[in-house]
């Protein structure tokens, strides 16, 4: 994991603020594995909870503009945090968020 232990998520755009709390409370960190401990210990309503985030994320067409360019300006390799919103992705993606099929699919909406 990085090594500076920043809040950089307090620094997130207005628009993706609400990806703060659950990115730190899930505290999803270092890769598949962690990914699926993770996972495997979800209720029903996390689940659900989960989901609802990716479709937010999907709706706002946050993944794409805000997400990346976060990730771009804080390297997951130098902060803590950069990790696990990143690793916080892989858990929604292993849920079956599948953020660029959906944002596509947004533009016929």
């Amino acid at each position: 994991m990085a090594s500076d232990t920043s809040p950089i998520l307090d620094n997130l755009p207005a628009e993706i603020k609400f990806l703060a709390e659950p990115v730190r409370r899930y505290h999803v960190k270092n890769g598949a594995s962690a990914i699926e401990q993770v996972k495997s210990t979800l209720s029903p309503e996390e689940l659900e909870e989960l989901r609802a985030i990716g479709r937010r994320v999907l709706k706002g067409r946050y993944f794409g503009n805000h997400i990346s360019s976060f990730l771009d300006t804080y390297d997951l390799a130098d902060y803590d945090e950069a990790a696990l919103l990143y690793f916080f992705f892989g858990l929604l993606d292993e849920i079956g968020i599948e953020f660029e099929q959906l944002d596509d699919s947004a533009d016929q909406s």
